[in-house]
């Protein structure tokens, strides 16, 4: 099949962000180097939340993960602010009085935490959070006893703007999607990289997909010709015709693979629609 995706000006995108951010993934991943026995607290918004909500199923530690910067009970609490400036965890951090370490690109909050003597981890700059997962799964990865460090780089290098259709699956998947309207399944422990999908393809590609557990689609008797189910679970169901599958693993490696994948898809979705993707956040977080 002839495609766009194909092009040689997009075969020559490997050295261009965002792809070249993602080529790197496996590069990427940040080991904070820090141990703690205690209870994890992690306070995150955005697509910082959504990776802690991966990293706490892969994890198999004691943690939460709190959206609204609510849960002050005894423990490690991590504070992750990509851009430093998000009001609800500059907030918590003035008036909070136990155990924390912040995790940010800058901003305000890191002038906080350095006035009250907190751990601080740098984020990179001039990235936005939808791409920063590497880093944030890896920091996390790192205050836990997952020290995955499988090599990603082949796997992900056949899912570069370099490799033609046929041997790129990213590409196959985006290609199965065009025109389709995504209904996005997920299994056992799949709600984060379901999240993360559904906003790959909202931020990256402006699609706008469905979102719902195994059980909930086992109560549709049919989706239509227009959509497409994408199963994200640790093993496929197969119920539709028009069915993808992306597999699960409980690792560090296997998290970070899959959420490249995702974001290639997108990207890649977003050529074959002919839309340029932003290389910035729309929200604070």
């Amino acid at each position: 099949m002839v495609t766009v995706l194909d092009d040689e000006y997009v075969l020559q995108m490997d050295d261009i962000p965002p792809f070249s951010w993602l080529a790197k993934s496996h590069e990427r991943i940040m080991n904070c180097s820090i141990r703690s026995e205690d209870k994890i607290i992690i306070h995150a918004k955005g697509n910082a939340f959504t990776y802690s909500l991966i990293s706490k199923n892969i994890s198999g530690r004691n943690m939460e993960v709190d959206e609204f910067y609510e849960n002050t009970e005894e423990g490690l609490h991590i504070i992750i602010s990509t851009g430093g400036d998000e009001e609800n965890s500059i907030n918590f951090l003035k008036s909070f009085g136990g155990k924390c370490m912040v995790v940010s690109g800058g901003g305000q909050i890191k002038k906080i935490a350095r006035g009250k003597g907190y751990e601080f981890i740098s984020l990179p700059k001039g990235m936005p959070s939808r791409f920063m997962f590497p880093e944030i799964m890896g920091c996390i990865s790192g205050l836990t006893d997952v020290e995955d460090k499988n090599d990603l780089s082949q796997d992900i290098s056949k899912l570069s703007p370099a490799s033609l259709s046929e041997e790129n699956i990213a590409k196959s998947i985006a290609i199965k999607m065009m025109n389709k309207r995504p209904v996005i399944v997920y299994g056992e422990r799949g709600y984060g990289f379901a999240r993360k999908f559904f906003e790959d393809l909202l931020q990256n590609s402006g699609i706008i997909s469905s979102i719902m557990s195994i059980n909930q689609i086992d109560m549709i008797d049919d989706i239509g010709d227009g959509s497409v189910v994408i199963e994200v679970a640790k093993s496929k169901k197969q119920r539709f015709k028009n069915s993808l599958f992306m597999e699960i693993r409980e690792d560090l490696s296997g998290a970070i693979y899959l959420l490249t994948l995702m974001s290639y898809i997108s990207l890649y979705l977003s050529l074959l629609n002919e839309r340029d993707f932003f290389l910035f956040d729309r929200m604070k977080e």
